[in-house]
C-alpha cells in the first residue's frame, strides 16, 4: 500500500529516539578549588607567618600593655574592680600567646590557629567587660570601639582569606551576643539596625583583608622573581669565574664564599676582614675593582 509524503514523514519521526537533556553536574570541590586559586591569589602561609611573626608578637605585647593599664584604672575605682579581673585575664592570654610565638616553633596551621584563637579570646573578654559594666556610657563606647577595631585586624597583618573569614565571623557573633546579653542583664536595647551595623563593618573588614592578601601575594611573587633572577646571575658568574666571594658594602669584610673559593684559600674566611685574608697585591686589585664598580 502506497503511503503519502505526510505519512512517510510521520513514520520517520516516530522512528527517531529523542534523548532527554542530561542534568548538569553540580559544582565539585575540585572545580571550586580551581576557581578559588584562579581568582583569589594568596601567598603561602609559611611566608606570611615568617613576615608577620615579629609584628604579631609586638601586637600581642601591645594588647598586654593596654590590658594591664585598663586593669590598673579599673582597680582604682571600687565600682569597677570586677572589670579589672577581666583585664588581668586579657594580660595573661596576650602574654602567653606572645611568648609561644616568640619562643616556640609550631606547625604553620597550628600557629595560625593559635593566632586567631588568641585574638578571638581577647575580643571575647573585651565584650565581656561591656556586658558586666554598670556604666551605660562605658558599655556604648567600648562596644562601638570593639565592633569596629577587631574587624580591621586581618587586614593589618594580612591574614589569608579563610582565617580572616573565620575571625571576622567570630567577631560578628561576639558583637551580637554581647548586645543580647547586655539586654538581658542591663536592660539595654537590642535592635536589628545594630546587627546591620555589625555586618556592614564585617563586610568592609573582609574586603580590605582580601585586598591586603592580594597585595602581599604580589610582594611574594616579586620576591620569587628576584630570587630566580639572582640564582640565574649567580649561575652565569659561576660558569665564568673560578670562585665567588661576597663582600660587605664597604668592601672590608668577607660576607660569604662558595666552596671553590674555600678550596682555593684552604680555609673558611667568612666573617674575616679582607686585609687579613689576601696578600697586599690581591687586596689592591680587589679594592680597585670595587672602586671601578661604584663609578
Amino acid at each position: 500500500q502506497a503511503r503519502g509524503p505526510r505519512q512517510r514523514r510521520q513514520a520517520g519521526i516516530s522512528g527517531l529516539k529523542i534523548a532527554e537533556p542530561s542534568a548538569k553536574p553540580m559544582l565539585s570541590i575540585s572545580s571550586v578549588r580551581g576557581w578559588w586559586r584562579t581568582h583569589i591569589k594568596q601567598a603561602p602561609l609559611e611566608w606570611m607567618l615568617a613576615l608577620n611573626r615579629k609584628p604579631l608578637v609586638i601586637g600581642y605585647l601591645t594588647t598586654t600593655f593596654i590590658g594591664g593599664g585598663s586593669a590598673f584604672t579599673f582597680w582604682m575605682d571600687s565600682r569597677t574592680q570586677d572589670l579589672s579581673y577581666i583585664m588581668m585575664v586579657i594580660v595573661g592570654v596576650s602574654l602567653s600567646v606572645a611568648l609561644v610565638l616568640a619562643k616556640c616553633s609550631l606547625p604553620h596551621a597550628t600557629e595560625m590557629t593559635l593566632i586567631i584563637s588568641g585574638f578571638l579570646m581577647v575580643a571575647a573578654l573585651q565584650f565581656a567587660s561591656v556586658v558586666f559594666s554598670d556604666d551605660v556610657a562605658y558599655r556604648l563606647r567600648s562596644h562601638a570601639i570593639a565592633m569596629s577595631i577587631w574587624k580591621a585586624l586581618p587586614a593589618v597583618f594580612g591574614f589569608p582569606v579563610f582565617p580572616s573569614f573565620i575571625f571576622i565571623g567570630g567577631t560578628v557573633v561576639l558583637d551580637n551576643l554581647s548586645l543580647y546579653l547586655a539586654k538581658l542583664t542591663q536592660g539595654d536595647t537590642f535592635e536589628m539596625r545594630m546587627v546591620g551595623s555589625s555586618l556592614v563593618y564585617a563586610l568592609g573588614g573582609m574586603g580590605v583583608a582580601i585586598m591586603q592578601t592580594g597585595r602581599l601575594c604580589g610582594i611574594y611573587e616579586f620576591q620569587q622573581a628576584l630570587a630566580a633572577e639572582k640564582a640565574l646571575m649567580e649561575s652565569i658568574i659561576t660558569m665564568m669565574c673560578d670562585a665567588i666571594v661576597w663582600l660587605s658594602e664597604d668592601g672590608s669584610m668577607i660576607v660569604r664564599t662558595d666552596q671553590r673559593f674555600t678550596m682555593l684559600i684552604g680555609r673558611n674566611v667568612t666573617g674575616e676582614q679582607v686585609a687579613g685574608s689576601f696578600p697586599g697585591d690581591e687586596r689592591e686589585r680587589i679594592q680597585d675593582c670595587l672602586q671601578r664598580a661604584k663609578e
